[in-house]
């Protein structure tokens, strides 16, 4: 399936109470998208280093939950790496293929987006 056509609702799950409280159900434009973190010195939380949402969804995630925008780029795992790590690829919302479109490759998602976003297609 094409990246760029990948769309839904959200998948977040949401909590009232301690309870279960349903999902986010907002407009979705692809899965999660990890950056860097660092941890907290007086609460001892990890936290994301642009403040963005940090957590886990099996899906979907909207610009809310640290999933891409509309017309953001998007990233999906490619493979592994000499390292047997996950590979990631970082393409632009009107991905058609990886031999007609620019796409970016890392081991880390947000470095694969900023090889994209810089110009430094592979």
């Amino acid at each position: 399936m094409n990246p760029a056509e990948i769309k839904g609702k959200c998948q977040v799950p949401m909590w009232i109470g301690g309870s279960p409280a349903g999902f986010c159900d907002r407009p979705a434009f692809g899965v999660y998208i990890e950056g860097p973190t660092f941890r907290d010195g007086y609460t001892g939380e990890v936290r994301r280093m642009d403040g963005k949402w940090k957590g886990y969804s099996g899906g979907l995630c909207c610009p809310n939950h640290s999933g891409p925008n509309e017309f953001g780029p998007r990233v999906f795992q490619d493979g592994w790496s000499e390292k047997g790590r996950p590979m990631w690829c970082a393409v632009f919302h009107d991905f058609i293929n990886l031999q007609e479109s620019p796409a970016a490759f890392d081991e880390r998602p947000w470095i694969a987006i900023e090889k994209l976003v810089g110009g430094k297609n592979e």
